[in-house]
């Protein structure tokens, strides 16, 4: 990346220009704070990076001018806090899910052996962070919070003035601690108050169960890296063990989070016909490609999908059976990709409320000082080019208002079960 100045009418401009891009303008002279960008390596690498990865193909120009801007703010601090600004502001402007983290920000979002949280998946909202998923048995769960809600406190502090890490950062804790959140539920104005106590967070694992003797039941709480071991237990368990056969089976993605791509593809295939296309994903580096439903689409170093796939007598059931998919707006990024898939086909009836709207991953990109970025590097799409970024993906039959939070109840007392039972009853 280069750095030049230029003269102009009535006051200095000054030029931030990498290969292929146009001049960026600013004004008054800012030169003394070029220099100092220039002169720590972490700016041309991180354009450079965003150059090369970013997904689309982002606007240079912009993320330039946003980088002179912000170190402009600051023309007396250290060269350091400038191209720390510059960072944080030229990342974080390319979208909600890209972000600079500075050494501490990363060690936290990595986490450590001591850790302890309050079991939220989030994203960073105008009014501070917004929930996306509750995890299955957290504190937070266990204390009634939903997706959809806005954190608008943490002990105390705004969290509208807090980076997504900060944000983070304040929910962890030891464990014991206790984490006072002041949050704004969906459709209310009103600021409510609750005390969370942090604890260590266990990967939930699925369950499955027989409901009034003729309907399965499945929880996916995330998809992890042994999805297709634990799935193929409960479909094993529905499908084949089963005395009568079941009307058809509930998968219930309600506040999960996503997890392993691999795992995504994996759990749209179980259920669908060899070869179907399953996930479309578009990046800089490899273009588009699309994942069907095979073995090898759905296999990578972290995530082996046989169980799914070397049982025949299965695979052929899990095919044939009727489903429904349980989603909410803590369904999430691979949770997503799988039902929107499911979906698309035709091959499950989609019921609750539209889901998060997470349609991209991220990729982490360390640094030399310990610092990294985080940015969007790849979208997904429907096998036929549709995104739910942002808007989500709309269940065929939508449920107005959030349910009661399913704490300690009987899944058959859940309502959506209600509305699955009937669907499968009409068919």
């Amino acid at each position: 990346m280069s750095f030049k100045k230029i003269c102009g009418i009535g006051a200095a401009v000054v030029v931030v220009a990498a290969p292929g891009v146009a001049v960026a303008q600013y004004s008054p002279d800012v030169s003394s704070v070029m220099q100092r960008l220039r002169s720590d390596p972490r700016v041309p690498l991180v354009l450079q990076a965003i150059r090369d990865g970013y997904y689309p193909a982002p606007d240079l120009n912009s993320a330039v001018n946003r980088c002179v801007a912000a170190a402009s703010l600051i023309p007396a601090a250290p060269a350091r806090f400038q191209a720390d600004a510059c960072l944080r502001t030229m990342v974080g402007g390319l979208d909600p899910h890209s972000a600079y983290l500075n050494a501490q920000e990363l060690k936290t979002l990595m986490g450590s052996p001591g850790d302890a949280a309050i079991g939220l998946e989030i994203r960073k909202s105008e009014l501070g962070a917004e929930i996306v998923s509750v995890i299955d048995g957290g504190p937070s769960a266990q204390a009634g919070i939903g997706a959809g809600t806005q954190i608008v406190a943490i002990d105390g502090k705004p969290a509208a003035s807090m980076s997504l890490p900060e944000v983070a950062a304040a929910l962890r804790g030891p464990v014991g601690s206790v984490a006072s959140l002041e949050v704004m539920l969906p459709e209310s104005s009103e600021a409510v108050r609750y005390e969370v106590r942090r604890e260590r967070i266990h990967k939930a694992s699925i369950t499955a169960k027989v409901i009034d003797e003729r309907l399965g039941y499945i929880r996916i709480p995330q998809l992890g890296a042994i999805l297709a071991e634990e799935l193929a237990e409960a479909l094993r368990a529905l499908l084949i063990l089963q005395l009568r056969p079941l009307k058809g089976v509930v998968v219930d993605l309600r506040d999960c989070p996503g997890g392993l791509l691999h795992g995504a593809i994996a759990l749209a295939a179980g259920f669908l016909p060899e070869d179907a296309a399953v996930i479309t994903m578009a990046s800089r580096r490899e273009g588009e490609r699309t994942y069907r439903a095979r073995q090898q689409d759905a296999s990578s170093k972290n995530f082996d999908p046989r169980p799914l796939f070397d049982n025949a007598l299965l695979r052929a059931a899990a095919q044939k059976i009727p489903l429904v998919v349980l989603v909410n707006h803590g369904t999430a990024s691979g949770a997503e990709a799988a039902t929107a898939a499911l979906q698309e086909a035709g091959r499950a009836y989609v019921i609750g409320q539209t889901t998060a709207g997470i349609g991209s991953v991220q990729t982490l990109l360390p640094l030399k000082d310990k610092s990294a970025i985080k940015i969007t590097t790849e979208v997904m799409r429907t096998a036929s080019g549709k995104s739910w970024a942002e808007q989500g993906i709309r269940p065929d039959l939508t449920v107005s208002q959030a349910l009661p939070a399913r704490r300690g109840k009987e899944v058959a007392e859940d309502p959506c079960i209600a509305l699955a039972a009937e669907h499968f009853a009409k068919r």
